[in-house]
């Protein structure tokens, strides 16, 4: 199979520390021991192969080739185990390794300053773990090798026995080097010790290990070339997983004595314990930066500290709850008011959406989504709304006022806006909906469904707030006739729904809205009772009463006279609604 090579992180091998390699820059292929590469014609720069720069080369076990200033070398297989247990192994608690003295705190110190950045401006962890493992080699001049490792099989329990956590399959999955880098130049391959970095992550403890001795020479590592390793855990959620790996050869060259002992390697452990404990701080409070930001794209702030109380993974989980959805539709968008300049209208469109969203979360709902012009909010979940469907009419009166006051003039073709908002209560599945690969916060049910429909009614009855017949019913038993009123309109079916629904306004209070007095209200409904029995003389009569500016009667009037005054033969009461 031909792999790609490249700086994209897209390629199936990426190399995106390296400018000097282009995005898609050569081809490799294995083959019965042996790869090729080919230089591909996107490339900038040449392939150097024995020192010579080359369009494609065949390279055996050993062999290297060179792109830029990184070299690629083709490793045979090293076996999974090492070949012998550690001689010593050694685990250091937090309070142990706090005690320890650094002898050259400036020049480490320093080379922590420069974290921030790193984690900042890095594009990918592997780019992130590259950064890393030069800093670790650039920090420990003891060691010959460092790596950055993860482990993402399943959760571990107990300590590490033969290589695998008690109580867990770990087995099975296998730790993954994200990036490794060496001093030693002629080093042909790296397998960091698998039950090293298993006992340091299930212990979440820092662990060394020591493989020589006194009475034998013997290097017991994979490549036989080290004589000690130790491996220090990540433990924030954010590098879940995340170990930092160190190995190196005792002797003259390296500092150290022939025979390394626990002692002479503290200092060191302790510097990539803080470095760990800097890396975890610093990538924990970015991720939790990042779920505020996108949290608040859907959650009032109330929500989001109930949220942060309880853990997002269990709050946000789907389930089933009462749930009072607000379908809001600005009129006079983008196909209304398009006179060529698009983005203008986009400006007017995102401003008033605006004012809904911040009117939902004022009230303490959910945005869910966006489609155009309109926006979904909902309440009840992730925690339950303590006044039922009455944050919804709220809001949906405040949105009501705010349109009115800001846009007086409701024509589009004068800059302003009319609004319609659908209001449904009922029982629906809400919270993070989607694939694996990509949810949103969402909900689900019948129920959205009917706050749709009611919307597309506002249009057809003139009516700016339409409410089904369970926030209804909550209105006229909870919300105060200071705060919003509720007026009766009718059984209708809407288009795309077999069955009918009872249907009513949400009016504001009658000194906000004294063109329907509350007289006004229950004549309008004695004449709906009227139109439903088939009485349409005494309903014409009683509609003829209602304040002209009442544009709300003129469905009824109209629906009278496209049947001639006389009602159906098989009149039911229902007003069939064909249009959206």
């Amino acid at each position: 199979q031909a792999l790609s090579l490249g700086r994209a992180t897209y390629s199936d091998v990426p190399v995106p520390w390296d400018p000097m390699i282009s995005r898609q820059h050569a081809e490799v292929v294995l083959d019965q021991g042996e790869l090729s590469v080919r230089r591909l014609d996107s490339a900038r720069n040449p392939i150097y192969y024995r020192g010579q720069p080359v369009a494609e080369a065949r390279l055996s076990d050993g062999e290297e080739f060179r792109i830029g200033n990184t070299v690629f070398r083709l490793v045979g297989a090293v076996p999974d185990e090492s070949v012998s247990s550690a001689v010593e192994e050694i685990s250091y608690r937090d309070d142990i390794l706090h005690r320890v003295q650094f002898r050259n705190a400036d020049r480490w110190l320093e080379l922590l300053t420069t974290l921030p950045d790193m984690i900042a401006h890095s594009r990918s962890d592997e780019e992130f773990a590259q950064e890393l493992v030069r800093l670790l080699l650039d920090a420990i001049r003891r060691c010959n090798t460092a790596a950055v490792m993860v482990y993402e099989g399943p959760p571990m329990t107990g300590a590490a026995v033969g290589g695998t956590a008690t109580g867990g399959s770990a087995r099975s999955a296998q730790p993954r080097i994200l990036r490794w880098d060496s001093r030693m130049t002629d080093l042909s391959g790296f397998r960091p010790s698998r039950s090293l970095m298993m006992t340091a992550l299930s212990r979440r403890e820092s662990v060394l290990h020591v493989w020589n001795t006194e009475e034998s020479n013997q290097r017991f590592t994979y490549v036989g070339r080290f004589d000690w390793a130790f491996c220090v855990p990540i433990r924030e959620d954010a590098c879940r997983g995340w170990c930092l790996y160190i190995s190196g050869a005792a002797g003259e060259d390296a500092g150290l004595p022939t025979v390394v002992s626990g002692e002479e390697l503290k200092e060191e452990l302790r510097f990539t314990e803080l470095l760990a404990q800097f890396i975890g701080a610093i990538r924990q409070v970015r991720m939790l930066e990042h779920q505020e930001r996108r949290l608040s794209q859907f959650f009032s702030p109330m929500v989001r500290e109930a949220i942060a109380q309880r853990g997002t993974a269990e709050l946000l989980d789907p389930r089933e709850a009462d749930i009072t959805v607000l379908f809001c539709d600005v009129y006079g968008g983008p196909d209304e008011s398009f006179h060529g300049d698009l983005h203008a209208v986009l400006d007017r469109v995102s401003a008033a959406l605006g004012i809904i969203t911040r009117t939902i979360f004022r009230h303490n709902g959910v945005v869910a989504d966006f489609q155009g012009d309109a926006a979904l909010g909902f309440w009840g979940w992730p925690v339950e709304s303590a006044d039922g469907p009455l944050a919804a009419c709220r809001a949906a009166l405040e949105i009501q006022d705010e349109f009115q006051r800001l846009y007086p003039d409701a024509n589009p073709l004068g800059g302003g806006f009319r609004i319609g908002i659908g209001i449904a209560s009922g029982e629906a599945i809400a919270g993070k909906i989607g694939t694996d690969d990509q949810a949103k916060i969402g909900v689900f049910g019948p129920v959205v469904n009917l706050g749709s429909r009611l919307l597309g009614l506002t249009r057809t009855l003139r009516a700016p707030i339409v409410m089904g017949e369970t926030t209804a019913a909550f209105v006229r038993e909870y919300l105060s006739a200071d705060e919003g009123r509720a007026r009766r309109l009718g059984r209708l079916r809407p288009r795309g729904m077999d069955e009918a629904v009872e249907v009513s306004q949400l009016l504001p209070p009658a000194q906000a809205c004294p063109e329907i007095a509350d007289d006004n209200i229950r004549e309008f409904e004695a004449a709906v009772d009227a139109v439903a029995a088939g009485r349409w003389p005494e309903a014409i009569e009683m509609l003829d009463h209602l304040p002209v500016s009442d544009r709300t009667k003129d469905f009824m009037m109209l629906f009278i006279a496209t049947n001639n005054y006389v009602p159906p033969r098989e009149w039911d009461g229902v007003f069939t609604v064909l249009t959206k």
